[in-house]
């Protein structure tokens, strides 16, 4: 670690608080110029200096761990808040006024059993600094007794508050700060058994919707009612957004993953095959540069985990990001990201880059961090941008940070060895600044004009932007709707003519008027925002101008056209996504977004490319066909199917052969269980077909014409489940909840972190493989369709032989997958054969096993 000229300046402060050994002081670790790490660099760990430093891991008082941290030059930490004020936070949000909400979970993990962490002993506490000396003086408790909270966002005079299982819309309705009305808005929320992969964040969008992380709604919220929209399940712990609203996450072991276009588009048609650019992976480096050894880790025993010197090689637990985009930091800093990284004890900054069009971030520095701590009790969840442009940290404080679900012996035997398991109930909140920066000094918007929250749309501050925009739309302000019109017509900065047309969208003052002058601005992002505003227009209207965004020379903001021309609906927009289709099929993203766009009119769009004679005409063209025609086979849509047997039948020799490729590989004909396709009756020509002796091509219709349907069609007689088999599966879907958070709701996986059950090898293939994988975990690299998932998946936290099996039969009968259901016998068979393994499955030990292991 290479922090030089490392010092501590204790500032006094004006009023005395009860803050524990802290009292009335205010510590601020300022820290000086960085240099090359060495032996003697005072602000670098040297454990050989400090033998047997590392073995235990004491409780700091908030000084304390001031005092340990090592900050990036030009920076200062300072206290804002501790226990007893606040207790085992994990979550927060500024409102309008600058208040500060905390999520508590208390009762998480007590020990390493979880005993009793479903207690309603939990909080949402609201900090304020009345003072104006930089540190929380008030505390309220909002809510309390509750069970494991996982998220607030203050609107509306009250919070929404995530509870599982229900999402709570909570007000002080007589003033004296705690909420006494509650008003389940929504439920279906998890995180009582798993907390780890469960709904959070709650985040207030650009476009007026309230987005999570690891839930598969976004919610529209008035006040008083919700209305949802689908979306993929994915992200893990806290989400952020850039300046034009796009939305990201840090899943544990990648630093960013990022969302290129609006992931509600995915849920048009293929949940399993995807649309390109949802939950990509962005972070491109992923190497931790701690300040003290990190044994306490999950996996500390695989030797890739950690380093020689036992600190954490790379991320393992990344989360709660917050990008900037203020101006306080300076113009270096807008777009970094940073990211918490507890089991590291570190906040990471990473910074953005741009290749083909398209963002990725890297590490800002080449061997530090922008914040290390050599305590191992400092566990920061979450990060935010305050108001005036610093950031805050929430600190957890407590020693152990891994849920019960996945936590190995390996981690036991560290949480005990050095007595992580107490105390409880202590946490911090830290804000960093510029060196030198005056305590934050807070306006309290609630009490701003309309006129005021308009001017603040052009602030350099995107909370500020977000929270004007927001209170706008609360309080339906359409006597601003004229001053938005003028921000938008004639602001000098994009960003407020962006969030001037959201703002309109939101007040119901937004007209086509205002809707073609933003598809025609110079800035993409505001065009890119007027593509979605547009499609509630009417859609002849808007089509010429969206069409023209389509052909922009920046990359992302044609697919977002795309996106929206398949909005439209008419058969003129799918014309010109057809135009689309030729011009960009070498462009993955545009493919999907056009595949995405033409949603049940895949069959259609091919014969329409078809027309020309000369395509397909290279690689590009084939994978466009290919794409269309894959998505047509797995929507399962009888009449899109029967229509393209219908055009393949009368296709050409080669084109039939192009489009018979696809049906077998959707048929699976090369594996043991091939699947059958259903059409919605015998196609045309279908049969000629098969019996015409056209060599190779007859030859390939008849191999698939023996796992098509339709209705009259005779079929082979199935083995009908048994009474026991059905009442197996039914419990596996129950079981599956474990499953969802990281494979998703349909099997689908998430991004590149966590690869598809559907179709998997290793589903459908021998049982008693699977059995392992569920009862030890499985670690090391798998590749599926080109892409490399190098997670590590623990064994599964089931109760018994039978629920392994149940969860086994779900997983092998759904998503598409057709296969056996499993025994608990079996189950019970491969737990005796394994017993005593204590490490994960790597894939090269599950290939080398025979197809069938016997006893």
């Amino acid at each position: 670690m290479g922090h030089t000229a490392r010092r501590v300046v204790i500032r006094t402060s004006s009023v005395a608080r009860s803050v524990g050994a802290v009292a009335a002081l205010v510590l601020v670790a300022v820290i000086g110029a960085r240099s090359a790490p060495g032996p003697g660099d005072p602000g670098r760990v040297d454990r050989a200096a400090l033998p047997g430093e590392w073995d235990r891991s004491p409780v700091q008082t908030p000084a304390q761990a001031l005092a340990g941290f090592d900050l990036a030059p030009g920076f200062e930490v300072s206290l804002f808040a501790c226990e007893p004020m606040i207790e085992d936070p994990v979550a927060m949000a500024f409102d309008e006024d600058g208040r500060l909400w905390v999520v508590e979970m208390q009762s998480y993990m007590p020990n390493i059993e979880g005993d009793g962490e479903l207690a309603p002993a939990s909080r949402v506490v609201v900090l304020e600094d009345t003072d104006g000396d930089g540190r929380a003086d008030k505390s309220r408790v909002f809510l309390d007794g509750l069970v494991l909270p996982r998220a607030v966002l203050p609107c509306f005079g009250g919070a929404l508050v995530i509870e599982p299982p229900n999402l709570l819309f909570c007000r002080d309705t007589n003033g004296d700060g705690r909420a006494d009305e509650r008003k389940v808005l929504l439920t279906g929320f998890d995180g009582h058994e798993n907390p780890e992969h469960a709904g959070n964040a709650l985040r207030w969008g650009l476009d007026n919707w309230i987005h999570l992380s690891q839930f598969e709604i976004d919610i529209r919220f008035d006040g008083q009612k919700a209305v949802t929209r689908p979306v993929p399940r994915v992200g893990q712990w806290g989400m952020t957004f850039d300046d034009q609203g796009r939305a990201y996450y840090t899943p544990n072991s990648d630093s960013l993953y990022m969302d290129y276009v609006p992931k509600h588009y995915r849920a048009r048609n293929d949940p399993q095959g995807g649309l390109r650019g949802i939950y990509t992976r962005v972070g491109r480096d992923v190497t931790v540069f701690s300040a003290r050894p990190n044994t306490g880790v999950n996996r500390g025993y695989r030797p890739e985990q950690l380093l020689s010197d036992k600190r954490l090689a790379t991320l393992t637990s990344a989360c709660g990001p917050a990008m900037y985009h203020a101006d306080l930091f300076g113009p270096a800093f807008s777009g970094n990201v940073f990211l918490c990284e507890p089991a590291a004890n570190i906040i990471k900054r990473i910074v953005p880059r741009e290749q083909n069009g398209l963002p990725f971030w890297v590490n800002a520095y080449s061997d530090d961090e922008f914040l290390t701590s050599t305590d191992e009790r400092f566990r920061p969840t979450d990060a935010q941008i305050a108001p005036d442009g610093s950031l805050f940290i929430c600190d957890m404080y407590r020693g152990i940070i891994q849920h019960r679900t996945y936590l190995t012996e390996y981690l036991a035997g560290e949480i005990r060895a050095r007595d992580l398991e107490k105390p409880l109930g202590l946490g911090r909140i830290y804000r960093i600044a510029p060196a030198g920066t005056p305590a934050m000094q807070v306006r309290r918007l609630s009490q701003a004009s309309n006129a005021e929250l308009v001017a603040l749309l052009a602030s350099d501050n995107q909370q500020q932007r977000l929270t004007a925009q927001r209170l706008l739309v609360e309080r339906r302000a359409t006597d601003a709707a004229d001053a938005l019109r003028d921000m938008l017509a004639h602001g000098d900065h994009p960003l407020a003519r962006m969030h001037a047309m959201r703002t309109l969208e939101g007040i119901g003052r937004i007209t086509l008027r205002e809707v073609l002058l933003a598809l025609g601005d110079a800035d993409p992002r505001v065009v890119a925002h007027a593509c979605q505003v547009a499609e509630a227009m009417d859609p002849f209207e808007v089509l010429d101008a969206l069409v023209l965004a389509a052909q922009r020379p920046e990359r992302l903001l044609r697919v977002q056209a795309a996106l929206s021309l398949g909005a439209l609906q008419t058969e003129a927009s799918r014309e010109a996504l057809v135009a689309l289709a030729r011009r960009y099929a070498g462009d993955e993203y545009m493919r999907s977004a056009i595949v995405n766009s033409l949603a049940g009119h895949e069959v259609g769009a091919v014969a329409m490319l078809l027309v020309d004679e000369m395509w397909p005409a290279d690689a590009a063209d084939r994978a466009m066909m290919a794409e269309l025609i894959d998505t047509a086979l797995r929507s399962g849509n009888a009449v899109s199917v029967f229509d393209l047997f219908v055009r393949l039948a009368s296709a050409s020799h080669a084109r039939a052969e192009a489009i018979l490729a696809r049906v077998a590989a959707a048929q699976k004909l090369a594996e043991a269980r091939p699947r059958t396709l259903t059409l919605s009756r015998e196609p045309r020509g279908w049969t000629e077909l098969v019996l015409a002796g056209l060599g190779h091509l007859s030859e390939q219709a008849a191999r698939s014409d023996r796992h098509l349907a339709w209705p009259g069609r005779p079929e082979p007689e199935k083995a009908a489940l048994t009474s026991s088999q059905r009442l197996l599966l039914a419990r596996g879907a129950q079981v599956y909840v474990y499953c969802q958070g990281c494979h998703g709701s349909n099997g689908e996986g998430m991004g590149s972190q966590y690869p598809p059950l559907a179709d998997s090898p290793r589903v459908l293939g021998p049982p008693e493989h699977l059995a392992r994988v569920l009862l030890h975990g499985l670690e090391g690299p798998i590749e599926r369709h080109g892409v490399v998932y190098n997670d590590s998946m623990p064994p599964a936290p089931l109760a018994d032989d039978r629920e392994f099996a149940a969860v086994m039969s779900f997983i092998r009968a759904n998503f598409g997958n057709s296969a056996d259901p499993v025994s608990p016998e079996l189950v019970a068979r491969v737990r005796a054969e394994t017993r005593g393994r204590t490490r994960p499955w790597k894939p090269d030990e599950l290939d080398s096993l025979p197809p069938e292991v016997q006893p």
